[in-house]
């Protein structure tokens, strides 16, 4: 097919042929000409287009449908991908763990995958063995053996799980400064629970299941990437989430808690930043992963603990592990920066 250079040519050539007139290269009648060419350009390209959707053998989309429905025939629909998934944990479990149907698990790439059928993993056993089916349809489901690895809603506590590689990453440099318990003779907003909330702590239990999405996590934060952030979320929780709403979400959580998650974040985030600074790192990690042992030693020797009769194991899972601190806190010592609540937005 001519190009829109090669027709302006040919039009230039007989142009001057017929009027022996050679137009200035950038006069007002070249660009007129070039102009047309262009249009002309157009109307070859939709004749070739035309062309190529007379005959079935080159016909595209819904062209290459109507062909078929001449002969009877429909286009098959894109299927999903299908396999078999395997749920393994490292230790036996004392107790039967059920599988949903529906579960989600993803690829190192964002494939998803969900279970076609409930099941369980029986007590004492180490995995159990499922079908699944891409989530979309299409040949972007067609990923190779093993490398569905992740699943994309944590069973609850998850986030308790260690993460120790991110203590061992963190920078050497200055702690944060812990920040003072509230005074409870000031006025604290009511708790808040709220349908936002509840997929912010999907979206972290999801990447808490995996060292590789936390990292990538903190990466995407500190460099500010909201397209990746929210391909992310939605991947993980399956919804497109505004990463500047999670940060200060995540950064002030404490404005919609009560006084004793208020008090126990505020006391433990100045517990964890005294470790980091006098260089106890493995100790933070232990804290941070929820183990019940190290906390109860721990609470003995601390001077911000030892003077609180609460301050139980129980008071420590309820009101920070299982209320996303842990991972703020490494988020934090990681360089990730959350914006403050401002008094309108509380």
């Amino acid at each position: 097919m001519k190009t829109v250079e090669e027709i302006y040519r040919e039009m230039m050539d007989r142009f001057s042929q017929e009027t022996g007139m050679e137009p200035n290269g950038t006069g007002e009648m070249a660009v007129r000409m070039y102009a047309l060419a262009a249009q002309v350009y157009g109307l070859y390209e939709e004749l070739a287009w035309t062309c190529r959707q007379c005959f079935p053998q080159t016909a595209t989309g819904e062209e290459l449908e109507k062909h078929g429905f001449l002969r009877g025939i429909a286009r098959n629909p894109a299927r999903q991908a299908s396999g078999t998934l395997r749920f393994s944990v490292q230790e036996a479990v004392e107790e039967d763990l059920e599988i949903a149907q529906g579960t989600v698990c993803m690829t190192a790439g964002l494939v998803a995958f969900e279970t076609t059928q409930a099941g369980v993993l029986p007590a004492g056993e180490l995995s159990v063995d499922l079908p699944a089916q891409a989530v979309e349809p299409g040949p972007g489901g067609n990923v190779s053996a093993g490398t569905v690895r992740t699943m994309a809603v944590a069973p609850v506590g998850a986030v308790r799980r260690v993460v120790e590689f991110a203590l061992t990453q963190m920078d050497a440099g200055e702690a944060l400064p812990a920040q003072e318990a509230p005074a409870e003779e000031k006025a604290q907003p009511e708790p808040v629970k709220t349908e936002i909330r509840d997929i912010y702590e999907v979206f972290l239990d999801s990447v808490c299941l995996e060292d590789n999405l936390l990292s990538y996590l903190i990466d995407i934060l500190k460099r500010g990437a909201k397209d990746e952030f929210q391909t992310l979320s939605h991947a993980a929780a399956r919804t497109l989430l505004d990463m500047d709403e999670f940060l200060l979400w995540l950064g002030n959580k404490e404005a919609f808690a009560g006084p004793d998650e208020r008090a126990c974040a505020a006391i433990m985030d100045g517990c964890l930043n005294r470790l980091m600074q006098e260089g106890q790192r493995e100790l933070a990690a232990a804290l941070l992963s929820g183990d019940e042992t190290t906390f109860k030693l721990f609470r003995t020797q601390a001077p911000e603990l030892v003077h609180l009769p609460d301050a139980t194991y129980e008071w420590y899972a309820q009101n920070y592990l299982d209320r996303y601190y842990p991972v703020r806190f490494i988020l934090r010592m990681n360089g990730v920066v959350f914006p403050e609540l401002t008094q309108k937005e509380e």
